[in-house]
């Protein structure tokens, strides 16, 4: 329960304070302001992110205020386009979720942890679609070796390796804090895999983030209020009956960019050359099984190959 609490407390804290607030809100300025592109059967387009400007006084003030921005909810301009855009509502949650992923994993380590529709307005215009992002009371910045750990731990996850996953965990935990030993915890990791096997089932890093804080792993409140936007994105995608996750969104940013990968888990020494042989292996399996219909290897295949030119 006390976990739990601090957690609570914490969370409170954050969105209280308005300072914060400000300046999470000037570094999304900074790296959400994009454009990606919206690409449906009937339309084709940019889509805008915009974070609103803030006008500081000169004064303290307890007022924050800033850039009056048009739109409303994904859901109603969805309704409203149904027939021009039918697939709206999934191609921009989709993209929304893309732009917050990459900059957890290859950007500045910068999250919004409460992305869910009530922080966004949408507005459908002649040439583009503009998604307005508020809201900045609760998120961060992970440390680089946060986000070296979190693909770290995802690499684990992948090859089920349950020596790999106890050592990003407590890697990530507050060792003071934790109520079990390493050895106690790799034991509890055997025990899951083993029934996770034999039901046939792979857990995401969410569930599996949630379970470690349950079996007496202390998170540090960055990385559990990171957890708590992955389930909302996760959320969102499966509203938006989309087939993506956060986890494949990051298997796929992951492929498209394997030298930072190699640099986040081999240079940085958190896991062995052969490993992430394993891994590259790991993931044209995994490709292959899921995309046989496909003329190509699938996304996969670019880490597949780099492992073997970083090797030879």
């Amino acid at each position: 329960m006390a976990p739990l609490i601090d957690d609570i407390t914490q969370t409170v804290r954050a969105e209280l304070d308005q300072e914060a607030t400000i300046k999470r809100q000037l570094k999304a300025k900074k790296v959400y302001e994009t454009t990606a592109q919206l690409k449906t059967k009937k339309f084709k387009g940019p889509i805008e992110f915009h974070v609103p400007d803030i006008y500081r006084s000169e004064k303290p003030s307890k007022l924050m205020v800033q850039e009056m921005v048009a739109g409303q909810s994904l859901d109603k301009e969805a309704a409203a386009y149904a027939t021009k855009i039918p697939e709206l509502k999934r191609g921009i949650i989709e993209e929304m979720s893309k732009v917050w992923a990459y900059e957890i994993i290859f950007g500045s380590g910068f999250y919004h942890s409460d992305l869910h529709q009530g922080n966004f307005l949408v507005k459908v215009q002649s040439s583009d679609v503009q998604v307005n992002i508020l809201d900045y009371g609760m998120g961060g910045v992970l440390t680089q070796k946060t986000r070296n750990l979190l693909v770290f731990l995802g690499a684990a996850l992948q090859l089920k390796d349950a020596e790999m996953i106890t050592q990003a965990y407590w890697g990530l935990s507050d060792k003071s804090g934790n109520q079990v030993t390493k050895a106690q915890l790799q034991k509890l990791v055997e025990k899951r895999l083993s029934d996770l096997d034999r039901q046939g089932r792979t857990e995401a890093v969410e569930f599996w983030t949630g379970w470690a804080s349950d079996n007496g792993v202390k998170l540090p409140y960055d990385f559990v209020n990171l957890n708590r936007g992955i389930l909302i994105i996760n959320k969102s995608l499966e509203e938006a009956g989309s087939r993506l996750t956060f986890t494949e969104i990051q298997k796929e940013m992951a492929a498209e960019n394997p030298m930072a990968i190699y640099s986040a888990l081999v240079s940085s020494d958190l896991m062995s050359m052969t490993d992430f042989v394993r891994l590259g292996i790991s993931s044209m399996g995994q490709s292959s099984s899921s995309r046989r219909s496909s003329r190509n290897n699938g996304p996969a295949a670019p880490l597949c190959e780099s492992v073997f030119l970083v090797t030879h």
